[in-house]
């Protein structure tokens, strides 16, 4: 099972606890914080439990770097227009489009560094992830393997259809502190 829930939206100063409730090793790793191993509830390694409080206004996507397909998105007093982009549609003909903003790697310290960070849609959405900065950048899944959109050069966008359900942390591997994800139900 993935996080749960995946998505938060809380303000500066709050705390959020992550709870290992598998019989897996997890972690919880983003721009800013690093759970290290989090282990099953009961083992005598380690805790079970990993605590961060937010001080800093952004968005925050995180993954297990154990199982870099989980992850999930924190958003600390983000603007509702830079949260979540949700498909309301019942067509399986959607276009979502993704964009990669002007100094994404470089002056938005904890995001947004792709807008919408998480991005809801159905089976058979095609997403689009344009960018709009100076340099290159890539939307490559957290396992490497789900989706790579390859180098996007500045003005140029790569499209591609999601029919897989779940949610599909990515980050940028020129940029690998750019993160975002696609949520697929």
């Amino acid at each position: 099972m993935p996080f749960s829930p995946n998505s938060l939206f809380i303000h500066r100063g709050d705390t959020v606890m992550w709870s290992n409730q598998d019989t897996a090793n997890h972690s919880v790793v983003a721009l800013g914080f690093n759970s290290g191993t989090i282990w099953p509830q009961g083992a005598s390694h380690g805790s079970a439990s990993y605590s961060h409080t937010f001080d800093r206004q952004g968005t925050f996507i995180y993954v297990d770097r154990l199982h870099p397909y989980m992850g999930g998105v924190i958003y600390v007093d983000v603007p509702v227009s830079q949260r979540e982009l949700v498909s309301t549609t019942g067509s399986s003909f959607i276009k979502v489009n993704v964009e990669m903003p002007q100094n994404a790697a470089y002056e938005n310290n904890y995001g947004p560094f792709f807008i919408p960070a998480n991005t809801q849609v159905i089976s058979g959405t095609i997403v689009t992830w344009t960018n709009k900065d100076y340099v290159a950048h890539t939307a490559t899944s957290g396992d490497g393997i789900s989706f790579d959109t390859k180098t996007i050069l500045p003005a140029e966008s790569v499209s591609l259809t999601f029919k897989n359900k779940g949610t599909f942390p990515y980050f940028c591997k020129i940029h690998p502190w750019m993160m975002g994800s696609v949520t697929v139900s």
